[in-house]
């Protein structure tokens, strides 16, 4: 994977240019993806770029949102105003059309798929 192309693709998906303060989301992305990589993945292949920035941008997504007013329900799930929740489905939509176009070369990760979640 190409971290410079990484960066560069969370900037275009988050709008923000200074990406510096977000280098902790962008290093959980790639370790995230690298874990699902299936044996004889390229890893130079180009398509986990923009699967790792979607990555990126959907934690992004999340943390903004958690900023934002939201009552916690009992379960732990976020009740947001409707605007983040959309922003919220955008970014996991992109990401997940992203996981599809890398199905050749990654393992679906259950915890991520179902949830949006992944603690490994």
């Amino acid at each position: 994977m190409n971290t410079e192309k990484i960066k560069s693709l969370f900037a275009l998906f988050t709008g923000q240019n200074n990406y510096e303060e977000y280098l902790p989301i962008i290093a959980v992305s790639i370790t995230q993806v690298e874990k699902m990589l299936k044996e004889n993945a390229d890893i130079s292949d180009s398509r986990l770029d923009m699967l790792t920035a979607s990555v990126a941008n959907y934690r992004y997504v999340q943390i903004i949102a958690s900023r934002m007013e939201n009552i916690s329900a009992y379960n732990g799930e976020m009740i947001l105003p409707q605007k983040d929740n959309n922003a919220l489905k955008y970014a996991r939509q992109i990401m997940l059309d992203y996981m599809d176009i890398c199905s050749d070369i990654i393992n679906a990760n259950p915890v991520l798929l179902n949830t949006g979640d992944c603690y490994d």
